[in-house]
């Protein structure tokens, strides 16, 4: 029996006016219909507020038929250890959710996509100290004595004396595959994905705890550990997890209007099919290689990027 009954693919984007087509907002959505899965038209939002509108619809429409969604999203859920710390939070949460919670307090995104993820960075640089890091690159205007435009050096330690890593283990593991994911800190230039968490993580943050989502949605492997089973056997649910198109490296693309349209729709179809080969259980299952250490970071902070 599937996992799931509907597939929600989102590929995000940080910048800072609306846009369409390539390097935008893209969502593609797959859903059961008489026990088949059904491909519905890839949408394209212009702007963050708008697709933040549209994932909610979605997803409440999922829910108010008692059905599984499992929605993914291409940016990182989180940071590499000791991130929460080195920003001197503090709590019974653990560190992924402070830092949630911190990005959404601190956050601004306006409706026409202006949003101020150059300043938040620097303000975050300065709270852990070092050398102007870990975030990095911004335009020449954004850049100031806490923000630069080129990379620190790493691992990068913090006035506190805390060393924070370039990538996570996640990323590390993909890396060791030659493939080439980008890391967490780059705000700015191609593949930014520092600067499309900075902004999707707050988004994210407010659609787990929407009304009428809240009692429902879950984060992997955040609130699920690793297991192959990571929502409940019966009821509605939301799984929320993190991925990269570039896992269907090689893989033949279906034909779209862009190369981003293109690998939304194919990870949605790819999901879609190992599900109802009883093949998607296994994604969610603990990594192999990595010890109890390594487990517990990637579970209470780093994150793991579905089918590494």
């Amino acid at each position: 029996m599937p996992l799931f009954d509907a597939y929600l693919i989102v590929d995000w984007s940080a910048r800072s006016s609306p846009a369409r087509g390539r390097d935008s907002i893209w969502l593609a959505l797959c859903e059961r219909v008489s026990g088949q899965w059904v491909r519905r038209p890839c949408e394209n939002p212009p702007t963050r507020a708008a697709a933040r509108r549209r994932i909610e619809e979605i997803l409440c429409t999922q829910i108010s038929r008692r059905g599984r969604v499992l929605a993914g999203f291409d940016f990182g859920l989180s940071y590499p250890q000791g991130f929460a710390a080195a920003l001197g939070l503090a709590g019974p949460a653990p560190p992924w959710l402070q830092i949630w919670e911190q990005l959404a307090a601190l956050h601004h995104d306006c409706e026409d996509n202006r949003n101020n993820r150059f300043d938040l960075a620097a303000s975050l640089n300065h709270r852990i100290g070092g050398i102007a890091g870990p975030f990095w690159g911004c335009p020449a205007a954004a850049a100031s004595p806490n923000l630069r435009r080129t990379s620190p050096r790493f691992p990068y330690t913090s006035d506190g004396g805390l060393s924070l890593e370039r990538y996570r283990r996640t990323e590390r593991a993909l890396r060791a595959r030659c493939l080439p994911v980008q890391e967490v800190w780059k705000l700015f230039y191609p593949a930014s994905v520092g600067g499309q968490m900075l902004t999707g993580i707050p988004i994210l943050s407010s659609l787990r705890n929407a009304r009428g989502l809240a009692e429902v949605s879950r984060v992997w492997p955040f609130e699920t550990g690793f297991c192959q089973t990571p929502i409940p056997t019966l009821g509605p649910a939301v799984l929320h997890v993190e991925i990269w198109p570039g896992i269907l490296s090689g893989s033949k693309l279906p034909a779209a209007s862009c190369r981003d349209e293109a690998q939304m729709l194919g990870l949605c179809e790819t999901l879609a099919l190992q599900d109802d080969e009883d093949q998607l259980g296994v994604l969610f299952a603990a990594p192999s290689g990595l010890g109890p250490e390594d487990l517990h970071a990637c579970v209470t902070e780093e994150g793991w990027i579905l089918g590494t």
